[in-house]
Order: C-alpha cells, then structure tokens, then sequence
C-alpha cells in the first residue's frame, strides 16, 4: 500500500514537472526522501504552503487579466495580454490543486507509518 502512494506521488511530481508548470524541486524541502512519520507530515506542509503560494499567483494574473480587458488603449494588444495572463491564471491554480494533492498523499502516507 506504501509503496503504491509512494508510487502516486512520484507520477504527480513527474507529470508537474513534464507539463512545465510551476513546481518546487522536491529536493528542496527533502520530499524526495521523505520516510518517516514527521518527514511525511513535512512534506505535506511545504507543499500546502506551495499551493497557497499558486494560489495567489493564479489571483494576481486573473486581476491583471481583468485590468487589460478594461483597458482601451488601441495602441497596445490588451486581448493578447489579457488571454496570456488568464493562461498564466489557470496555470498556477492547475498547479496548486496537484499540490494540494501530493500534500494529502503525505499526510495519508503518514499516517500509515509509524513513529
């Protein structure tokens, strides 16, 4: 069972990273090692901080999106930057729902090990 959650977490980490979107090293904050109740636990909260981080960052490109589709100025291609900045938006949210999780992955792994 361990080792199929292990399994799960590496395929999500690997399929962050093929798709480019923005992810920490997992070398970083240690996950790749992780094998111990405290470990796990670690794990799991570097990668909700992570989220959270995504998060606002899909927040701040959707504003940004929003403030060139209400501008009007002819001279510059607002559409273009508004539909980068929507990707960008969408990107980052992507990210931080696989980084919520490989966080609930952690704590369930865990869980699962003992102290």
């Amino acid at each position: 069972m361990l080792r199929s959650k292990i399994s799960i977490v590496a395929a999500l980490a690997a399929g962050l990273l093929m798709f480019g979107q923005p992810v920490f090293s997992a070398d970083e904050h240690g996950v790749a090692a992780a094998s111990t109740k405290v470990e796990h636990q670690t794990a799991a909260v570097a990668y909700e901080k992570e989220a959270t981080d995504l998060r606002l960052k899909a927040e701040k490109h959707m504003k940004e999106s929003k403030h060139y589709k209400s501008g009007g100025n002819p001279k510059v291609p607002t559409d273009q930057i508004a539909r980068h900045c929507e990707s960008l938006s969408k990107q980052y949210s992507d990210a931080a729902k696989e980084n919520d999780a490989l966080a609930k992955l952690h704590r369930d792994m865990a869980a699962m090990v003992a102290k």
